[in-house]
């Protein structure tokens, strides 16, 4: 686990999750064009440590699964 304090609406937030899931959040962010901390200020639907952690592992698990969709889609087409 890799803890990092992300600063959400002028609030500190420890936030700990697995490796991966910092990377596919920082993906994720960068998609929109937007630093870590602000995609995370306008997309969560909470500032508590556990359920912000939760909502980030299952943000990245459906937009993985979205993404593997997507390219199996490109595939079945060809």
């Amino acid at each position: 686990m890799v803890s990092r304090v992300l600063t959400l609406d002028g609030m500190p937030v420890t936030l700990r999750l697995e490796p991966i899931y910092w990377e596919l959040l920082q993906t994720r962010s960068a998609r929109d064009d937007l630093p870590l901390e602000r995609y995370v200020e306008l997309n969560a639907p909470t500032r508590h440590s556990d359920d912000l952690a939760r909502w980030v592992r299952t943000t990245c698990v459906n937009d993985l699964r979205d993404r593997v969709a997507t390219m199996q889609r490109r595939f079945d087409r060809v």
